[in-house]
């Protein structure tokens, strides 16, 4: 499987796990932190629709982000 699939998944996974893989710990902690608080928002009824529409965008961009890991293993 190639260097890059790897992290591709993992992020596809939960976002922000690709980047850990890739060794871009504080990177992929934030992306797990912000991906976390944006799902959270569905408790929040008055965030809950600017929180959830934006965890598609989120969750491809740290896809993409992943994928394309400066330091891949």
């Amino acid at each position: 499987m190639s260097k890059r699939v790897v992290p591709l998944i993992l992020s596809f996974v939960y976002c922000g796990l690709g980047q850990l893989y890739n060794r871009q710990i504080a990177k992929g902690l934030d992306f797990i932190i912000i991906y976390t608080i944006l799902w959270a928002s569905w408790f929040v009824p008055s965030l809950r629709p600017f929180g959830l529409s934006l965890v598609p965008l989120m969750w491809f961009i740290g896809m993409v982000d992943a994928y394309m890991g400066e330091n891949v293993v």
